[in-house]
């Protein structure tokens, strides 16, 4: 199942993504004893990133696709894994709606005007979060055990996904150019 929760208009990341995010989540902090947001950003997109001892709250932006994404992941040694090599251990938001019965938070575009989509988006998905993620923002294995039996992603080795560089006068299709 895919990880949307809105695909969003251009211009929407940065400043605008963090201001939102943290007003949106502040509950992870004030409630729940998360760590402040981490803001991180690059060429892909944007990331607010909360944690305690055992669990972590990434709320991301795609920049190039234009999609808001939250996933509540289970720590190993108190770091977030890799996605590709624990997959288990990253519940996507929609994932765990779908566990309990609930439909996918819809498209911010379906239900609100262009100049509200992204803060819109987040508080829909925050209050998803809230509301239905109790157990799996506490860091219950059970949960986690669930939504991986459900929803199974294949796990992968850091070796078959790291970058290899091209040959000069190759074309990385193992025929010269």
């Amino acid at each position: 199942m895919k990880t949307l929760l809105a695909k969003l208009l251009p211009g929407f990341g940065g400043r605008r993504f963090r201001s939102h995010a943290i007003a949106a989540f502040e509950f992870l902090t004030r409630e729940l004893g998360f760590s402040e947001g981490v803001f991180q950003s690059d060429f892909f997109g944007d990331t607010l990133t909360y944690s305690r001892s055992d669990v972590a709250v990434k709320v991301s932006l795609d920049k190039r696709d234009r999609y808001l994404e939250v996933y509540v992941i289970r720590l190993r040694d108190g770091q977030i894994p890799l996605y590709v090599e624990e997959p288990q251990d990253w519940i996507p938001l929609s994932n765990l709606l779908a566990t309990r019965g609930l439909e996918p938070l819809p498209s911010a575009r379906e239900t609100h005007s262009a100049s509200d989509d992204l803060p819109n988006a987040l508080i829909a998905a925050a209050s998803a979060l809230r509301q239905h993620g109790r157990d799996a923002l506490a860091g219950n294995p059970s949960i986690f055990a669930e939504i991986a039996r459900r929803y199974p992603q294949p796990r992968r080795r850091r070796e078959d996904y790291v970058t290899r560089e091209v040959p000069p006068g190759s074309t990385g299709t193992g025929t010269a150019s």
